[in-house]
């Protein structure tokens, strides 16, 4: 069922969750439209809805990112993940990324992912390491080896429970001409794109990834 700009209204507060979402709103609709944008499957709803409670004040909320499934698939065979950067709840910034190998899209939980499976990383809270270098701080032309790229964010899972899954990092899918996709680990699309990453990672410094691809097992984001 769309939504109406009149019934917004009427729950409208000012509160950031929905500052961040009308911003998007407006934007969505510059780029796609009236009748597209107020539907209940959109980005902008998804951040109102999921803005929670109103924040106590001078509660300070750490940042953190996002991955989160769109559901479209790039001529690769490969699904789009979207990845947020939230600072105080709002979402500043985006990328999208790829996670596991073609002919291996299939989204699991922590605890029923496999080792060795080839799919996208499992659901649930990760935690952020510092950025490892190839060739030194910035140095994008070296390589941590095929497929790897100049840069390596690694990742380890936190909750909930346990998971088979492990050397998991965020990285340049370099190879990505000839065999695309990953292991499990999120792949940056591009150098320009991994450049993006470094500079989110460097202004906030977020040392969780919550990974939510609604199967029910992510923990709560900060609120």
């Amino acid at each position: 069922m769309p939504i109406t700009l009149e019934r917004l209204i009427q729950f409208y507060q000012g509160f950031p969750h929905q500052l961040a979402a009308i911003r998007l709103l407006e934007k969505d609709i510059r780029e796609n439209g009236y009748a597209v944008a107020m539907q209940r499957d959109r980005e902008w709803y998804e951040v109102w809805s999921r803005g929670g409670e109103v924040p106590t004040p001078g509660k300070k909320i750490p940042p953190y990112l996002l991955l989160t499934r769109t559901k479209q698939r790039d001529s690769r065979g490969l699904e789009l993940l979207r990845l947020r950067r939230f600072k105080d709840g709002v979402p500043m910034s985006e990328l999208l990324v790829v996670s596991g190998a073609p002919g291996r899209q299939v989204f699991r939980t922590g605890s029923v992912s496999r080792a060795g499976s080839m799919e996208p990383l499992p659901e649930g809270l990760w935690g952020i390491e510092d950025i490892a270098w190839a060739g030194g701080r910035d140095n994008y032309s070296a390589s941590w080896g095929e497929g790897l790229g100049p840069a390596s964010v690694p990742l380890r899972y936190l909750a909930p429970g346990t998971t088979e899954r492990s050397a998991i990092e965020i990285h340049y899918d370099e190879n990505h001409g000839f065999s695309p996709g990953t292991a499990g680990c999120i792949g940056m699309r591009s150098i320009a794109d991994l450049k993006a990453l470094i500079g989110l990672l460097r202004a906030d410094d977020p040392r969780q990834l919550f990974v939510d691809y609604g199967l029910g097992s992510c923990p709560p984001v900060p609120a």
